[in-house]
């Protein structure tokens, strides 16, 4: 064998097994993105699990809001940078709807749906006043209705999608139907 066959044959296996590192390499990052991904989501829900029986009781306290609108809005930055599967989103955005004041942006003295807002306090006491990525989310330029009283009926399923999708939308997230019929909507 000459010289440069030999020279040609161990570039070849080192180009091969400088590939094989960067795949692997590669699939251990992926591999690490989705663990990480999982975790947040995890954590997320544990904490919201721990502060559930305040928020369910007659009358939250202040702390428990203030806890669970910065949850909320670290929530919201997880949606953004996409730790938080999309359908995922979907499903807590539906259920965020329910409980923080959205706005008008043509009127933001008072909430389109606080009179079905679960934590009127939110929106009586301002205290979104420091929560910017909250206000921005939650003032949409559509037109919702939000039904007179808070009973079984809900909100109509399609409004509740384009609200979602407008809320998703201030957030600079783009959703696909799939993402709506993946997700559990109430």
């Amino acid at each position: 064998m000459s010289l440069i066959e030999v020279t040609t044959i161990a570039a070849n296996v080192i180009t091969s097994a400088g590939i094989l590192g960067l795949v692997a390499f590669y699939i251990g990052y992926q591999h690490n993105q989705k663990q990480f991904r999982f975790t947040v989501m995890i954590s997320c829900i544990e904490r919201f699990q721990s502060l559930l029986p305040s928020l369910r009781s007659g009358t939250v306290d202040e702390e428990t809001l203030i806890k669970y609108i910065d949850l909320t809005s670290e929530e919201f930055f997880y949606f953004q940078n996409r730790y938080i599967p999309r359908h995922v989103t979907v499903e807590w955005l539906d259920s965020i709807i329910g409980n923080f004041p959205i706005y008008s942006e043509t009127d933001k003295d008072r909430p389109v749906n606080y009179t079905c807002l679960r934590f009127k306090d939110v929106h009586d006491a301002n205290m979104l006043v420091s929560y910017p990525r909250i206000q921005k989310a939650m003032t949409v330029r559509g037109t919702y209705l939000f039904p007179a009283s808070c009973g079984n009926e809900g909100m109509d399923p399609n409004q509740k999608i384009d609200l979602i999708k407008e809320i998703g939308a201030n957030l600079g997230i783009r959703f696909k139907k799939r993402d709506f019929r993946r997700a559990m909507l109430s």
